[in-house]
């Protein structure tokens, strides 16, 4: 900053309003503060500190932030903001060609001398001519020179600057919406992958326990057998064969029995069972039987 505080702020001093923190903030913003707090705004332009620093930002403020300033104090910003191409390359352009042109005249004066000083008066025509063409250049120079019009060629390429700044800053805007949704794209596809491995441990883990239940169930096939048909068949063989399949025996008797013949009923003999032959039956399932009651 080129300039000191015009004014002395301290805290408290005749009241007034806290002076906000302005570095950082458009100078659109340190204009409306000083509105609202009845202050003036006096902006220097500065060069940004980088390149890619944007414009129209405040780089430095006085008084800082935090002081009291009284209605009517001046708030000086430092805001910073790119020069144009006719601003920073036109005066030296034109001091070059005003140089150029300056180098010519002395060579056509010298010319124009030496062609005096021969007495020949078609030359002494030609070199006054010439004479009164560099007059007429140097007058067209110092115009230019003088902070006149900066010339058709400078607005030229002032104009294609400013097109191609435009260009640029489209295509950047641009760039910038396509990363953003490139890098959606990539948090909708990891939100994918991660619920798509969830799902895959998911069937892993039902694919297991439908092995487990076939296998459980295999086992509970293997182990279910038929009633046999015991009526008529012998205790023992009832016996036997509840005992070879875990099974549980309940006997129930009765006194005598005959065949329909009229024949006595061997003691011993199944006349009864539950459950009936065909049956199946697991490990632990109970088979009642009623037997002849021996003699």
């Amino acid at each position: 900053m080129g300039y000191d505080p015009i004014d002395t702020y301290t805290p408290g001093a005749r009241g007034g309003a806290q002076v906000p923190q302005l570095v950082g903030q458009r100078v659109e913003a340190a204009r409306a503060y000083a509105a609202s707090a009845s202050w003036t705004v006096h902006v220097n332009d500065v060069p940004p500190a980088t390149k890619d620093q944007p414009e129209g930002f405040v780089l430095r403020q006085v008084p800082a932030a935090g002081s009291v300033a009284p209605e009517g104090s001046v708030l000086l910003v430092d805001v910073a903001r790119r020069r144009s191409f006719g601003e920073q390359y036109g005066k030296p352009l034109l001091a070059g060609v005003a140089a150029a042109l300056a180098v010519v005249a002395v060579v056509f004066a010298m010319l124009w001398t030496s062609a005096r000083s021969d007495g020949d008066g078609a030359d002494a025509d030609a070199l006054a001519a010439a004479d009164a063409r560099i007059a007429e250049l140097e007058a067209q120079v110092a115009d230019l020179a003088g902070g006149g019009d900066q010339g058709a060629i400078i607005i030229d390429l002032q104009a294609r600057l400013d097109d191609t700044t435009a260009r640029l800053a489209t295509a950047e805007a641009q760039v910038a919406d396509l990363t953003a949704q490139v890098e959606q794209a990539g948090a909708d596809g990891q939100a994918l992958a991660s619920e798509r491995d969830a799902l895959v441990v998911e069937r892993d883990q039902l694919v297991q326990r439908v092995a487990e239940l076939e296998a459980e169930l295999g086992g509970i096939t293997e182990a279910v057998v038929a009633a046999p048909d015991w009526i008529g068949q012998q205790q023992v063989a009832v016996e036997e064969f509840v005992r070879d399949e875990s099974l549980e025996l309940v006997v129930q008797t009765v006194d005598g029995a005959e065949t329909e013949a009229g024949d006595a009923v061997a003691p011993g003999t199944v006349m009864v069972q539950l459950p009936e032959p065909g049956t199946p039956l697991v490990e632990g399932s109970v088979v009642v039987i009623t037997v002849v009651a021996p003699a």
